[in-house]
């Protein structure tokens, strides 16, 4: 027997659904207005957006203005099927879902939603008496961050990028000269005369130069917001120098949050700083028809952006995985490397112990303040390798006193299947000559240590 839905029942859930409806259209204005009276927060909007970039606009506002540390969201169901559930007490965040609405074409010319329509009408459409088209409307649906369910932590990864590391920033910018190139845009690395001059983008040839000077982290800023004048075709399009400088800032900005890469407060201020000349160029405009502009342009980048990230994201992903990553003997990943500074190299137990020293400078350092009364106890200088649980995994001597067997380092394969370690040795032996420490033996260090150009010395590799 079907149960029949009341006209008091319908009436209420149709004032329920209008009010779910206008409840989202005010927080959307909220963060509309957030970003157009204070510009700094647009940086801070792009951020979230670059999780959500499948997402229209208004939803990723309205994610936003509902959780702004949501990551991954799905209904109810999508959790069920993957064998998640959502937590007890947790409440759902609403967004705008399409659904397609049968509409009747009435012989009096109006017309009803098939929902809406009386039983007779019901019955005239369903025997072919009264026409009928499908219409795509949105209604107000609701859906869970993963933080919000028992979906297991360890396995996030399958649903996200968890974003990569500072030694992993030249490989995204390897990855992102290749995609370049897929786009017929050469990008090459020229002496600009000084660091002011980071990079620019030639439309007319359709290339992008970097700044030869520029470390790892500059070089991905500023690369990403070259991409963003070509993908946004600044070389064809008629519009003024701000929003083309605001547009390749909103790019830029995706493109790093999408890589896990904290933004710094100078691009932050970059961006702001554009959106304040684009937003002078409104001034004629009122606050409505200035936060429809801006939300153009937002939109328009996060569709640019969308179309091409899965493809940025094949380029990065061959270019991180052409870098060796060692390995725990039931394989799992190392996943950080630091220097370790013994007070007494053979015996630790007899004197202290300096650990998580990020530096081979930091770690000489250490090495340079040991007490002269313990100096006798002969100290010394281990690279450390830890798994994801923080666990020890390898422990490397480097140096005892001021020697460094070099001939003892062939002992540790680890170096020749991790490249950041094997920096990291390179680095401290290169520096602790400078300050009188003696080598002895030979090792080969890799010759492509200095073309990988890893950057910083400590931080997950994978």
């Amino acid at each position: 027997m079907a149960y029949k839905v009341s006209e008091e029942k319908r009436a209420e859930w149709k004032k329920k659904a209008i009010e779910n409806q206008n409840m989202a259209r005010d927080m959307i204005l909220s963060v509309s207005k957030s970003y157009v009276d204070n510009p700094d927060n647009i940086a801070e909007v792009l951020e979230f957006a670059s999780n959500f970039y499948k997402y229209s606009l208004h939803n990723m506002q309205l994610i936003y203005a509902q959780n702004r540390l949501a990551t991954f969201i799905q209904s109810f169901e999508a959790w069920k099927q993957m064998d998640a559930h959502v937590q007890k007490g947790e409440r759902g965040m609403k967004i705008w879902v399409p659904v397609k609405v049968t509409i009747l074409h009435l012989p009096d010319g109006n017309n009803v939603t098939l929902s809406d329509a009386t039983s007779e009408q019901k019955k005239l459409f369903y025997n072919g008496q009264i026409e009928g088209t499908q219409k795509l409307q949105f209604k107000i649906g609701t859906v869970f961050d993963i933080g919000q369910t028992d979906f297991p932590k360890e396995r996030y990864p399958e649903l996200y990028s968890m974003g990569y590391s500072s030694e992993e920033h030249a490989q995204i910018v390897n990855g992102l000269i290749k995609f370049c190139d897929s786009q017929g845009c050469v990008v090459s690395s020229e002496n600009l005369s000084n660091i002011a001059g980071r990079g620019y983008y030639d439309p007319q040839n359709n290339c992008i130069v970097l700044n030869e000077l520029l470390e790892d982290t500059q070089r991905l800023s500023t690369l990403s917001h070259e991409i963003g004048h070509m993908l946004e075709q600044h070389g064809t399009r008629d519009i003024s120098a701000a929003q083309k400088e605001f547009e390749a800032d909103c790019i830029s900005v995706l493109v790093q949050s999408h890589y896990g890469i904290e933004l710094t407060d100078s691009r932050k201020s970059h961006l702001a700083a554009h959106y304040k000349k684009f937003e002078a160029e409104m001034d004629s405009l009122d606050e409505k028809d200035r936060i429809e502009k801006t939300e153009q342009v937002l939109d328009a980048s996060m569709k640019v952006f969308r179309q091409s990230v899965e493809q940025m994201d094949s380029y990065v992903k061959k270019e991180i995985e052409k870098v060796p990553v060692a390995v725990t003997l039931d394989n799992k990943p190392i996943l950080s490397f630091t220097y370790e500074v013994n007070e007494c190299q053979e015996f630790p137990s007899m004197g202290d112990t300096y650990s998580e020293i990020p530096t081979a400078k930091e770690a000489l350092d250490c090495y340079e303040k040991i007490p002269e009364d313990r100096r006798m106890l002969v100290g010394g200088v281990n690279l450390i390798g830890r798994a994801s649980s923080g666990d020890v995994t390898e422990i490397i001597p480097i140096s005892s006193g001021t020697y460094i067997d070099l001939d003892v380092l062939k002992c540790y394969p680890v170096l020749k299947e991790n490249i950041q370690a094997e920096k990291m040795v390179k680095e401290f032996v290169d520096e602790a000559k400078k300050t009188g420490f003696q080598t002895f033996g030979k090792y080969e260090f890799s010759a492509n240590l200095e073309a990988a150009n890893l950057g910083g010395c400590r931080g997950r590799l994978r």
